[in-house]
């Protein structure tokens, strides 16, 4: 066949090879923008912006089911063609020059923005080492899917005749089409993050505290839902503190509380209030380890907390009784003709 290249780009192949596919090609523009401005002596915002747009052109099989059929098939299985031009495979194996010439091609375009915002305030003049932060983050990306394909009938090789003749036996004959279908698939998702934390550290001789409160709200979405359940909106929220104390920078204490939901629970049960508590010890700020050129760091920490986990795999809201339409029913606890052992209704 023969290849057409222009600064880099490939496009249709002129030759048979590519009468029903494009050639591969993947192309990406980038943006990224960060802008830090220092509105007042105590005051910082940051932006960030980031985003891309990309064209990826590839097989409709994919080029995973290219190279694995490239690893599963033996060079000398088939002939890519005969030659009377009649295409060759065999049923249980794939021909790479197939795939990538004569199935037609699949055109992905994407966009991915990504932005966030962040204010910073020091209250230093109010109290030393107060600050708050406040941020927010917005993700959205998008792709979508124009799918070209066809149908091809090929041949097996059996074997030769008594003339020396290759047999062959057909596939897909009353399938095969010499156009390309249409397809197209989509999907994506949008993500929003809010965040407020107010925090203090201060040392007061070989005394150090530290302070912390934090709220954040999340919001995530599908785009493009298959069904009711799917098109909610995944939201949570929470409320988190902690408080630090260290000794002489060797006996280290934490506490932490959360209060935190998810709207994958049902009412009243939503939030919950997890504990948590953790004690230190920095070992090589201790006076037999501090000149030590062997063990220059060495730190011993225990914690016991509580946790908890929204993240249901089998199903959102499992909390819902369904019922789904089925042919056919059960029976508990009898059937026609004998009972069956176990607890019955009524008893």
């Amino acid at each position: 066949g023969q290849y057409g290249i222009n600064q880099g780009k490939y496009d249709w192949i002129p030759s048979g090879m590519g009468q029903y596919g494009k050639n591969l090609n993947y192309k990406r523009y980038n943006f990224r923008s960060n802008v830090d401005m220092d509105i007042t002596p105590t005051t910082q915002v940051s932006l960030g912006l980031w985003g891309n747009v990309a064209l990826n052109t590839e097989p409709t099989s994919g080029t995973d089911a290219i190279y694995g059929a490239i690893l599963n098939t033996k060079p000398y299985a088939f002939p890519p063609l005969f030659k009377d031009g009649k295409y060759s495979q065999r049923p249980n194996l794939q021909s790479p020059y197939l795939l990538l010439s004569k199935g037609g091609y699949k055109e992905t375009t994407s966009n991915d923005l990504r932005a966030n915002i962040s204010i910073h305030q020091d209250f230093d003049f109010l109290l030393k080492g107060l600050a708050a932060n406040v941020r927010y983050a917005y993700d959205a990306v998008n792709y979508n899917d124009a799918i070209r394909s066809r149908t091809y009938a090929y041949y097996s090789p059996l074997g030769r005749d008594e003339n020396g003749e290759l047999i062959t036996t057909p596939y897909e004959l009353g399938s095969e089409i010499d156009y390309l279908n249409y397809g197209s698939n989509a999907w994506g998702n949008k993500k929003q993050y809010f965040e407020a934390t107010v925090n203090y550290n201060g040392k007061f001789g070989k005394h150090e505290v530290g302070a912390l409160a934090l709220m954040f709200l999340q919001d995530y979405r599908d785009n493009v839902a298959s069904d009711y359940i799917s098109s909610l909106p995944n939201r949570s929220i929470g409320y988190s503190g902690r408080a630090t104390y260290a000794y002489d920078s060797r006996y280290l204490f934490e506490v932490n509380v959360g209060y935190t939901g998810s709207e994958n629970f049902p009412k009243k049960k939503r939030m919950g209030f997890f504990p948590a508590v953790a004690l230190g010890w920095n070992i090589s700020n201790e006076d037999f380890l501090k000149d030590n050129r062997t063990i220059t760091h060495m730190k011993l920490r225990a914690s016991l907390g509580q946790v908890g986990n929204d993240n249901i795999p089998s199903t959102r809201f499992a909390y819902l009784s369904t019922v789904n339409n089925a042919a056919g029913y059960g029976l508990y606890g009898q059937s026609y003709t004998t009972w069956k052992e176990g607890l019955q209704e009524g008893q």
